[in-house]
């Protein structure tokens, strides 16, 4: 089944989901280097990185989520736990 990797900006009262890619490693890179300021000034300290399989209403799980929140000091994100007052939501790009 071909899969899609979204790439979702995360603040407690907002949303933006910036793309997709077809790799996952092309994805964390993007994540990861902060392209196009995913971060916008501070606004998204998290970004979720969410595998998706092909169809409609595809459901995501715990395990196909990767979380990464912003590091001021170097201005890129890193790699993180996710966040607890989100641990009941799936599906941020889809869903």
């Amino acid at each position: 089944m071909n899969k899609i990797y979204t790439v979702t900006a995360i603040n407690e009262k907002n949303k933006r989901v910036w793309g997709w890619y077809a790799d996952l490693y092309e994805a964390e890179e993007a994540v990861i280097n902060n392209i196009t300021d995913m971060n916008e000034a501070g606004y998204y300290p998290h970004i979720l990185i969410e595998e998706v399989e092909e169809g409609i209403l595809p459901i995501t799980t715990v395990d196909k989520q990767r979380w990464y929140q912003f590091d001021e000091e170097d201005e890129n994100y890193h790699k993180c736990e996710q966040p607890e007052e989100y641990k009941k939501i799936l599906n941020w790009a889809m869903g």
